[in-house]
Parts: C-alpha cells; structure tokens; sequence
C-alpha cells in the first residue's frame, strides 16, 4: 500500500484547483474572499496550484498556511490568473 501510496502522490500534487469550483463569481462585483480561501486550503493540502480566471474582490486577507496540529509546516503552492502584475485590465 505505501508503494501505491508514492507513486500517486506525485499525480496529486501537481493538482490545479479553480477557485470558480469554490464558488467564486470571478467577476469584480462580488465578494470572493471565503470561495478563495477555501481553494487557497485545498491547494496547500495537496502542494498545489490556485487558478484564478477573471477579476476578484475579497473583503480581507487571505491566509496561506499549513497547521499539523501541532506547529506550522512548510508547503508549496501556486497561486496563477490571467494577466501579469503590468497588466492595467484588473484581472487576476
């Protein structure tokens, strides 16, 4: 079971979440925060990617961190849109 275990673990970790499948509307008007950060969690549990297509509003921070339980871990992750930081359309 561990091999298997190995040997699929590399499939999930590259895994690209769309935040639209959280319930993000992704169209500027409405608050996206909760819809983000619940895909923000899903990807850091998996070492993941968040894929943000279209613009966003969020009413607070959103907060990428792991906890064991017991302490704070290191992980990975991928946060991609549609436009680059020179981009003046207000996208993602």
């Amino acid at each position: 079971m561990r091999i298997i275990w190995l040997l699929l673990f590399p499939i999930f970790s590259f895994a690209q979440i769309d935040a639209k499948s959280f319930g993000a509307a992704g169209d500027g008007q409405k608050d996206d925060y909760a819809a983000i950060q619940a895909a923000i969690d899903s990807a850091i549990a998996i070492n993941g990617t968040v894929y943000l297509p279209g613009k966003y509003r969020i009413s607070r921070p959103l907060i990428a961190a792991k906890w064991n339980g017991k302490e704070y871990v290191p992980f990975t992750i991928k946060i991609i849109g549609n436009a680059t930081m020179w981009d003046v359309n207000a996208s993602s």
